[in-house]
């Protein structure tokens, strides 16, 4: 699916397929995921004709509607405002076991900030998705979101990693399993973290994707405030070369990471291949005595 390039409408749209929904007491309700912070009036157009126009307080608290039957199973749904705030948009949620989170098969367009007047985060804001095989790479890259931990964890997307931009992320703190567990795949792209230069958090990032071939020579280096990254790589079969934290002697390079130490680096590399684990110093999850 083409990604939609700027300028364009600012808003959200996604699509669902009925047919994922596990709740079969109620397989033609879904949520829109309008989670909290609406600061203005928004319109759903639900895709089967139907259109919700909703207060301040509606729009915070996941809008549901119901699809007649026979309308047919799969709907695009489109999300506005009058500016393009949207509230904070989140299609999984702990608290609750939404429809949504397994209804939803693509995010297509995003465009237009949270309606949050502090920099926010997007934590966990696809986790689970299962049959998400889709986001609009946009999303990720929203300068005023803070943190992104487990932003994509366990959903179903299966893309290049290259085709996400992380470079106006100035202000994330948090990129905590990141795309762990998910199917996004090829090679991680020199500078990917460059501009990320606040990240402190980074463990399970990739953990148990289908990454592959040789990590960038200076993958982290711009990053200083690192102060966790075990597991980063977990299971990531595909790659052939490590990226290098660490002094000769095996203790972490403290020049390039003065906050990390090595009880924030375990496993970084466990359970790759035994030719690149052999790279890497047995504190970090590979079989290199030092």
């Amino acid at each position: 699916m083409p990604l939609i390039r700027f300028p364009t409408v600012k808003g959200l749209v996604f699509t669902i397929d009925l047919s994922k929904i596990a709740d079969r007491e109620n397989p033609r309700t879904i949520e829109a995921p309008l989670y909290n912070y609406a600061q203005e009036p928004i319109i759903i157009e639900w895709g089967d004709g139907e259109v919700s126009k909703l207060d301040v307080a509606q729009a915070s608290n996941f809008p549901s509607h119901t699809y007649a039957e026979g309308a047919g199973e799969v709907f695009r749904v489109t999300v506005r405002s009058v500016t393009g705030h949207l509230p904070v948009i989140i299609f999984y949620n702990s608290s609750a076991n939404l429809n949504i989170t397994l209804a939803v098969t693509s995010v297509d367009h995003f465009a237009g900030w949270s309606g949050r007047t502090t920099p926010s985060g997007f934590a966990s804001y696809a986790k689970n998705t299962s049959n998400l095989i889709y986001i609009d790479p946009r999303i990720i890259g929203l300068p005023t979101w803070n943190n992104t931990d487990g932003a994509h964890s366990y959903s179903g997307i299966e893309q290049p990693v290259e085709s996400f931009c992380l470079d106006f992320m100035s202000q994330n703190k948090y990129l905590g399993a990141l795309f762990g567990n998910t199917k996004v795949f090829g090679r991680v792209p020199r500078g990917f973290f460059k501009n990320v230069t606040l990240m402190e958090q980074c463990h399970n990032s990739f953990a148990n994707t289908n990454i592959s071939g040789e990590l960038p020579e200076d993958l982290l280096d711009n990053n200083q405030n690192l102060n966790f990254i075990g597991s980063m790589f977990n299971g990531c079969t595909g790659l052939t070369t490590p990226y290098i934290f660490w002094n000769q002697d095996g203790t972490i390079d403290t020049e390039k990471h003065p906050n990390l130490t090595a009880n924030n680096a375990t496993n970084v590399y466990a359970n790759c291949t035994s030719e690149l684990r052999a790279q890497v110093p047995t504190a970090y999850g590979g079989t290199m005595t030092v």
